[in-house]
């Protein structure tokens, strides 16, 4: 399975010889290879307990043990970014959505705390992520209305939509419009005042796709009769091409 993975377009001989000559070059460059990897005929197993770290397996070791703050210190950018062979998608998006959930989740806490500079740091970091996450917009906005920066606030707003606009060509929704609407009247909620927190970074309003998620509806209806597909999901960095992903798993499974 493992030559398959990292050699889909070979044969089943060739995915194998593939794989065979890439373990001698591994030997060849870490003599102490069996320290890390258990190499057998027919399998090779990563050594958990070796003297290694895994920051993959680091992050999510802290995701389980709740401890978010740690979590979103180890993630630091997408998983092997300049790599696009098959077997690396699906995990990088998962691990996006993991560090979107786990930012979210940490927002979420010192927006209720009312603690407004770590809250503008923690929506940062989403937004650096995801700049069309309307929700994290949104909290931000209200955490610079609670240290009673109004310019600020506004700065968010309108970045947020030249975003939206140029990415997706769509406009703000109505709840940040609202907020920004009573930022020109000069009588703003403050930040905090009845808001409803951010909510997990997937359950934000999925919109502007339907283009997209009719194309791959129709492969996962198509691969379902027997038709194998491979469909990849491309653009630029940020534009919800992870969310994209995320929202078809999500589907599938309900």
């Amino acid at each position: 399975r493992l030559a398959f993975e990292l050699w889909p377009d070979s044969d089943e001989s060739q995915a194998r010889t593939n794989l065979r000559k890439l373990l001698h070059e591994f030997r060849h460059a870490l003599p102490d290879v069996e320290q890390f990897v258990d190499i057998e005929k027919e399998t090779v197993r990563w050594i958990s307990t070796g003297p290694s770290e895994v920051d993959v397996q680091k992050f999510r070791d802290a995701v389980a043990a709740g401890d978010l703050h740690l979590a979103s210190h180890i993630y630091s950018g997408d998983l092997l970014p300049a790599c696009y062979d098959d077997w690396v998608l699906e995990e990088r998006a998962k691990l996006h959505a993991e560090v979107l959930d786990a930012l979210a989740r940490l927002a979420a806490e010192s927006a209720k705390r009312k603690d407004h500079k770590a809250t503008i740091k923690q929506t940062q970091r989403i937004i650096d992520l995801e700049p069309t996450e309307e929700t994290a917009v949104r909290l931000q906005m209200e955490a610079h209305l609670g240290l009673e920066d109004k310019s600020a606030a506004l700065r968010c707003y309108h970045h947020y939509a030249d975003v939206l606009e140029h990415d997706l060509g769509l406009t703000p929704g109505e709840e940040i419009e609202d907020l920004y609407r009573q930022l020109r009247k000069g009588a703003p909620r403050r930040g905090g005042e009845h808001s409803p927190g951010l909510a997990l970074a997937a359950e934000s309003p999925f919109v502007g796709r339907e283009r997209e998620w009719s194309e791959l509806a129709a492969a996962w209806e198509s691969a379902r009769q027997g038709r194998a597909h491979l469909v990849l999901v491309t653009g630029e960095p940020g534009i919800g091409k992870s969310r994209l992903a995320l929202e078809l798993g999500r589907s599938l499974r309900a």
